[in-house]
């Protein structure tokens, strides 16, 4: 009891700072003022729990009893993961919970938990646990005195948050019991008055009885609900990986991403960014500066890209991000077409992604996320390039599409304090961008299931009708933004189509009871019924208006019978039926009309040929026209006044799929098309620009390639129309030409679109692509001093007008200004070709000295002087200037040149030293005194014998072996957070695939001989999943004899025994229980909170 008794008396205090706030932070926080939240915690056991769950003690070495865990991990503001010190930190101070436990007797230190009256496998279902809860919560209501606390601390009527923690571990997922955030439902009050809202659910054993999850879920489930959507994927892969802890929670908590922590909470500001800068980011525990950036094009309305700067924790603290991949930057892409920027699904729509080298597509995974993030350490210090032909394979910054940004990151730096780079854009004013009517949708209604457009008269802009099945109404542009023009339509049912008749707006559609077709007209600011065109029900409908008439198709009774297919023609006041016909199930009628007649398309759905019929309707009277062979599943007929035409497209655009022509006077019909482009799409619509047909394709693959695009066919050839209009699959497709410029409507994610852009026709007959632009991509920005300029560096391409390009070759196509490598600095190259220019940025740096050497030794007499000279490594080394010592100057001095001065008989230690890097290097200097004078000698004669000569032996050389390099391999060191194991490979194919299924890479643990005589052997336990690693056959036979399976050799010791690997020993778990480390530090650390030392494991190498 002694964790217990030293943080039980602080809780008082800290119940009471709770309510006191902090003070708002400033920069680029978002000095929004402290918000309170209350987070009530009920402890829950069922009938056939045995004793108090809340007593039991955890598995883990501190053996805390899970009440101590509960207030540690909830309360103690001294431990910088608790619930309490996480939200303050991610926060800034901004954001302050107030957690009641009030089971919790301070007195005795217990928790009194809540008993159920059934058994937990009783309560095992949606209705079950709703009934759980609400036990539990009519128990504290009569047990404890909920009206004393302030459990509605943001005043929005209800309860800010329940905690349900109930005793046992957690089931499957997606089970019950599994931790998880829910709405308890309308109609539930807890105390004064207050309805319960959100509620967490966690089980005491996963929480409290290990340290592996405790922390990381209670914040995660936590954050649920604050709005936070979950970032993993249900299925697999990893969009965001560890940078978020709504991706990945375990006991080691991370920071929410910055973009998460400015959207859903407000807790600090991000500034865009559009143009090309060098920017600085701080880390996300500076609240000072910028830790984020948004980076926006004009390609989407709804997607853009983020970079932040996270800094990895100091190991085995309590420090966030600890197991985050590594110090540095990170790039992310938010989609705002995720609905809560959710990644749950997984169905390719990712609110979340983070980039990472080695993708191959926009929806695989295949890259690494551990080599996510950019620094000069890291040795990636660039992604994406300004090629917009480029995609994610080739490390682009993509949409979700796959379409390139254009966005290059270049030039990042260290990860020190703060962290800069460079970042530019591809101009993108010449790539045929499809532009939103208004700049965004066209409503802020998100759940939009009708569009209309349609065009009144001579009007400079379209007007939609749009909302949801219940209450469309009327939107119509002003030039700078949409306004609704209408009431709400309050009786609508489905199919509704807009059209205009002098100037009045009408509206066909279906009635939400019984679904009969009606006509309303909005007049005097109310909508007034006009007529109830079909008594029946109605399937399928359309609506045109030509002249001072509408004319009106659609069938009926094909529930009720009898059925019939009906046109008929409305002129203001009288509807006329003109043709009737009781055969036939048509569907998909389209109008179209010129000066003397209109045209409607359907086709007849009650055959498997979808026959196709187009009729012209001239006044009263109606002819058929001729018509393709083919049947069609949406036939589709377009007249710009002149010409008609008919689209026939197939279901999914097989090889039946081809646009028509009728003759002037409208007898023959001749196919003049191609096969129509991107197989497997639906053709939606199709209109006319000065007598070049248009069409609309929706891709349904619902791949990296799906959305919505326009081709036009123009000189025997399909072209694109500019780049998607959306990268989505989208529905409710409309088109419409106003002079040259063309309106396309569509519903994406139920949000309501009007697009437009303005087309121009080839008069010349040919369409000869333009040069619109170039590109030049550097593959090398970092140069030394001196360095000369290589084309082979770089690659210059030119866009054109029909968005192919083509490589240039230097001075024959383009020249190269600005390359100047004479200084250090950031210098600007541009590139030119004819009128075209592009610019990049290289990083000139000085060429750092490696060392340095003074040759020889010196011997001198007092008096006399030698020259020293040093020898600067490499001879290119950009400052060579070296300074002179002498460690006796009494003895040699030296000057600043390296000439030495003999001053008295001794020995000195003469030492150059560089400028650049501090390298040393010494010569010994022997100064012995001058030769005494000696008187001069009497020659007297010697006799001398011939000297004998000695034979000298030649010298035996000496053999000197050659060492043999040791081939050494990297040995990858990761994590599992649900089990708390280590585990060693050296298999990089292994490392990645673990990674993918949760475990978090560590780095690289040592570095191991690729061979040597002394193998260490790997053993599975299948009981546990446990692995154990030995160098002893006799402990590996042992293993394998009580149910370990052998799984061969891992790698090899050292026979040089070089570096030792210490291993521990943890009693008190049942998996992971060996750690392996070279590190003696975290050797001693472990044995001191428990671990038992076990010797040396077996040897590593430099």
């Amino acid at each position: 009891m002694k964790i217990c008794k030293r943080v039980l008396p602080i809780l008082a205090l800290v119940l009471s700072l709770f309510s006191t706030g902090m003070t708002a932070v400033q920069a680029q926080t978002s000095a929004s003022q402290t918000s309170n939240f209350a987070n009530l915690v009920l402890f829950v056991q069922f009938s056939d729990t045995e004793g108090n769950f809340m007593d039991s003690k955890q598995s883990t070495y501190a053996q805390k009893t899970y009440t101590e865990a509960a207030v540690h991990d909830y309360l103690d503001t001294s431990y910088a993961k608790s619930l309490v010190s996480y939200m303050d930190t991610i926060s800034y101070g901004q954001f302050h919970v107030n957690t009641y436990m009030p089971q919790l007797n301070e007195d005795s230190s217990k928790i009194t938990p809540i008993v159920l009256s059934r058994t937990q496998s009783s309560y095992d279902s949606n209705s079950g646990i709703y009934l759980a809860e609400k036990e539990a919560m009519d128990a504290a209501k009569k047990n404890w005195d909920l009206t004393s606390l302030n459990l509605d601390q943001n005043n929005d009527g209800s309860v800010d948050n329940v905690t349900f923690i109930f005793a046992g571990t957690e089931s499957a997922r997606g089970g019950t019991f599994y931790a998880h955030k829910n709405d308890f439902g309308p109609g539930y009050t807890l105390a004064n008055g207050k309805y319960v809202g959100c509620i967490n659910v966690l089980m005491a054993k996963t929480v409290f009885g290990t340290d592996f999850s405790s922390t990381g879920e209670i914040a995660h489930e936590f954050l649920h609900s604050l709005g936070y959507p979950d970032l993993y994927h249900e299925d697999g892969g990893t969009p965001v990986g560890a940078w978020d802890i709504m991706s990945q929670a375990s006991l080691y908590n991370q920071w929410p991403l910055a973009y998460m922590r400015s959207s859903v909470s407000n807790w600090l500001t991000i500034d865009t960014i559009t143009s090309n800068q060098h920017l600085t980011l701080v880390p996300s525990s500076e609240k000072d500066g910028n830790q984020a950036y948004i980076l926006k094009t004009s390609i989407s309305d709804s997607e853009f890209f983020v970079v932040e700067y996270r800094k990895q924790g100091k190991q085995y603290s309590d420090e966030l991000d600890v197991k985050i991949p590594g110090s540095g930057m990170i790039i992310y892409r938010i989609n705002q077409r995720s609905e809560n920027l959710s990644n749950r699904l997984g169905n390719g729509l990712d609110g979340v992604y983070v980039f990472r080298p080695g993708e191959t597509n926009t929806t695989d995974d295949a890259g690494d996320i551990t080599e996510s993030f950019l620094s000069s350490e890291s040795g990636r210090t660039s992604y994406g390039t300004e090629d917009m032909s480029k995609g994610i394979a080739d490390n682009a910054i993509v949409y979700a599409d796959g379409q390139n940004s254009g966005i290059a990151i270049r030039n990042v730096s260290s990860a020190s304090d703060t962290i800069s780079f460079d970042v530019s854009f591809a101009d993108t004013s010449n790539i045929g961008l499809w532009n939103s009517l208004g700049g965004s949708s066209v409503a802020s209604n998100t759940d939009s299931s009708v569009l209309s457009m349609a065009v009144n008269g001579n009007a400079s802009y379209p007007s939609a009708l749009i909302g949801n099945s219940s209450a469309p109404a009327l939107y119509q542009y002003n030039g700078n933004s949409w306004t609704k023009a209408s009431a709400d339509i309050t009786d609508f049912g489905s199919a509704a189509t807009l059209a205009y008749l002098n100037g009045i707006p009408y509206v066909l559609y279906s009635e939400t009871s019984d679904f009969k077709m009606k006509l309303i007209k909005y007049t005097d600011g109310t909508w007034k019924t006009v007529q109830i065109i079909s008594s029946k029900e109605t399937d399928y409908s359309s609506m045109i208006s030509n002249g001072n008439a509408l004319y009106i198709a659609w069938n009926e009774g094909i529930l009720s019978g009898p059925s019939a297919n009906k046109i008929a023609r409305f002129d203001g006041e009288k509807l006329t039926l003109i043709e009737e016909k009781t055969s036939g199930y048509n569907t998909q009628f389209h109008f179209s009309a010129d000066s003397t007649s209109v045209y409607l398309s359907y086709r007849d759905a009650s055959n498997s040929s979808n026959t196709v019929s187009v009729r012209q309707i001239t006044g009263s009277s109606i002819k058929d026209l001729p018509v393709p062979e083919t049947g069609s599943v949406e036939p589709q007929i377009c007249s710009d006044g002149k010409d008609l035409y008919l689209l026939n497209a197939a279901e999914n655009t097989s090889n039946d799929s081809f646009l028509y022509k009728y003759s002037d006077d409208r007898t023959a019909l001749t196919k003049i098309s191609s096969r129509l482009p991107a197989e497997n799409s639906v053709f939606s619509s199709i209109s006319i620009c000065q007598g070049v047909p248009l069409i609309q394709v929706v891709d349904n693959k619902q791949s990296g390639s799906s959305g919505t695009s326009v081709y036009r066919f123009e000189n025997n050839a399909w072209w694109q129309e500019g780049l998607k209009l959306d990268p989505m699959v989208v529905s409710d497709t409309n088109m419409c030409m106003i002079g040259s410029t063309c309106y396309v409507s569509y519903l994406s994610n139920n949000v309501p679109y009007i697009k437009t852009k303005q087309i121009t026709v080839n008069q010349s007959g040919q369409n000869t692509p333009t040069v619109s632009g170039i590109i030049a991509s550097a593959s090398k920005t970092a140069y030394k001093i001196g360095d000369i300029f290589n084309a082979n560096d770089l690659t210059v391409k030119t866009q054109y007008s029909d968005f192919s390009s083509k490589t240039l070759t230097y001075k024959n196509d383009y020249s190269v200004s600005g390359f100047d490598t004479s200084t250090a600095g950031t210098k600007n190259v541009t590139v030119k070709y004819g009128s075209f220019t592009d610019t990049y940025q290289i990083t000139v740096s000085a060429i750092a000295v490696t060392g340095v050497k003074v040759n020889g030794t010196l011997s001198l007499i007092v008096g006399n002087s030698g020259q020293l000279s040093a020898v600067i490594s490499p001879s290119n080394a950009t400052n060579k200037k070296v300074s002179w010592s002498s460690s006796n100057a009494s003895v040699a001095s030296v000057d600043g040149n390296g000439k030495v001065t003999a001053k008295n008989a001794g020995k000195a230690s003469i030492t150059a030293s560089t400028a650049d890097g501090n390298y040393k290097s010494s010569c010994s200097v022997t100064v012995s005194a001058p030769p005494a004078a000696t008187p001069k000698p009497t020659n007297t004669p010697v006799s001398t014998s011939t000297p004998t000569a000695v034979p000298t032996a030649a010298p035996t050389s000496t053999p000197v072996s050659t060492p043999t390099p040791v081939k050494i391999v990297s040995m990858n060191r990761l994590y599992n957070p649900n089990s708390g194991e280590h585990f060693y490979t050296a298999d990089t194919a292994e490392r990645n695939w673990l990674v993918t299924l949760g475990w978090i890479y560590e780095g690289v643990g040592w570095k191991a001989p690729k061979s040597s005589n002394t193998p260490v052997y790997r053993l599975y336990n299948p009981n546990d999943g446990d692995h154990h690693y030995t160098m002893s056959s006799s402990e590996r036979n042992w293993l394998v004899s009580i149910g370990w399976r052998y799984e061969g050799i891992g790698w090899y010791s050292n026979d040089s025994k070089m570096v030792p690997l210490y291993r521990q020993f943890n009693p008190n778990v049942y998996i992971g229980t060996h750690n392996y480390t070279i590190d003696k530090k975290e050797n001693d650390w472990l044995v001191t909170l428990g671990w038992k030392a076990e010797g040396i494991g077996w040897y590593g190498t430099n």
